[in-house]
């Protein structure tokens, strides 16, 4: 299935995997903040997130990748959001979104915690989201990355995982911005727009070929 994100606004799909995309970012960048020399930073900063959120989107096989530029109304948007296959829950009771759910918490949590030597616990920020067809686990973190040139890059990232009507399986919504002093708000811009997705058969014979 593919999931479809209302992404409000104007955002950019970036193609994963072809050989131009970093060409387009650089363009992108460009046409976000211009091509004056007053603006090289924000054109290395805007540049920088960019290519490391399309490396995070080729490692890990993203279907899609959407670069936000604004909101409706003109305000800057400095986000990404990447959809990901995400994971089969073979473990799961049955294939309900609550079964699906219940067993998928304890392994993203084992997954993110106890390999750096943490317990499986949920941060204070996680939440379970409804939809009218599924549950999304919501899992956000500030991380902050050295750059040598830029200095520290605090970054808000948002893992969403959705679970797929009448499947034992969660599609993973990476959402990635700047932590600024707006970060709440765009944390309530991405759930607002993962529990506006909806899944869509992407073909006949890809319904079939699950079936």
């Amino acid at each position: 299935m593919r999931l479809e994100l209302p992404l409000p606004g104007d955002w950019y799909a970036l193609p994963v995997g072809e050989p131009d995309a970093r060409t387009r970012i650089r363009r992108f960048a460009e046409e976000v903040h211009g091509t004056a020399d007053a603006r090289a930073v924000d054109r290395i900063r805007l540049r920088r997130r960019l290519h490391l959120a399309l490396a995070h989107a080729e490692r890990g096989r993203a279907q899609q990748l959407h670069l936000g530029r604004a909101l409706d109304g003109g305000a800057p948007l400095p986000a990404s959001i990447a959809v990901y296959p995400g994971i089969a829950v073979s473990i799961a009771a049955d294939a309900s979104p609550r079964a699906v759910m219940d067993a998928l918490v304890p392994l993203v949590l084992r997954a993110a915690h106890e390999p750096h030597g943490g317990s499986a616990v949920a941060g204070p920020d996680d939440r379970v989201l409804e939809t009218p067809r599924s549950l999304v686990l919501r899992r956000p973190t500030i991380e902050r990355v050295d750059d040598a040139d830029l200095g520290v890059l605090p970054t808000l990232r948002v893992d969403y995982w959705v679970t797929v009507p009448g499947e034992r399986h969660a599609m993973l919504v990476h959402a990635v911005a700047p932590e600024t002093p707006f970060a709440a708000l765009l944390r309530d811009l991405f759930d607002e727009i993962v529990v506006g997705a909806r899944f869509a058969s992407d073909s006949p014979l890809a319904a079939e070929l699950r079936a």
